[in-house]
């Protein structure tokens, strides 16, 4: 996902882009989207991103995986790791 050709710090929109790419190459679950989306002090950015990790009926009772994905300046991914499961349903504090 090498994006060089690009500025050293790629817009947000743009980082927001490579998570969205980078948890659908790396993660075994359908996207849900990127939630959060910050810049690291050495250029590169951390992302939030939540993937369906297992589908129900009714919808509510799906499972949810939030991952933290760690983007380089140039959008390779540098690591990531899964941060929480929770059912759809769940009402979360911070909302």
């Amino acid at each position: 996902m090498c994006r060089s050709h690009r500025a050293a710090v790629p817009p947000t929109a743009t980082a927001q882009q490579e998570a969205r790419d980078a948890a659908e190459a790396l993660l075994d679950h359908d996207f849900e989207g990127v939630i959060e989306v910050s810049a690291k002090d050495d250029g590169g950015w951390r992302t939030l991103v939540e993937v369906v990790e297992r589908h129900a009926v009714p919808n509510t009772q799906d499972i949810i995986g939030r991952y933290a994905i760690e983007l380089t300046e140039t959008g390779d991914v540098s690591g990531y790791e899964l941060r929480e499961r929770y059912q759809r349903g769940d009402v979360k504090e911070e909302l």
